[in-house]
């Protein structure tokens, strides 16, 4: 599959590569995200963590998807904040 990535500006990257990426998340893709991060987290010494979360068109139910993988599974501490990368993708920059 080839996919057009022919950037020339911040806004092309954005249009080409993350938007697109971020348009495929949906909430079991969060929660894996979350549990294979907490994973690496806890083989790392890592316990307590902040999230700067951005989840294109999965918005609604992400955080809990989020605990649920990091915090109720596997016990970390943390803290996510949802400010989603939509709010540009609204606007067309």
């Amino acid at each position: 599959m080839s996919v057009e990535f022919n950037p020339e500006s911040f806004s092309d990257i954005l249009k080409q590569l993350w938007w697109r990426m971020d348009s495929k998340i949906d909430l079991e893709t969060t929660y894996y995200s979350g549990l294979v991060s907490g994973i690496e987290f806890i083989k790392n010494g890592i316990t307590t963590f902040i999230d700067h979360h951005a989840s294109g068109t999965a918005i609604r139910g992400t955080l809990d998807e989020l605990k649920k993988g990091t915090c109720d599974e596997i016990g970390l501490r943390g803290y996510s904040v949802l400010k989603p990368v939509t709010d540009l993708m609204l606007m067309n920059v």
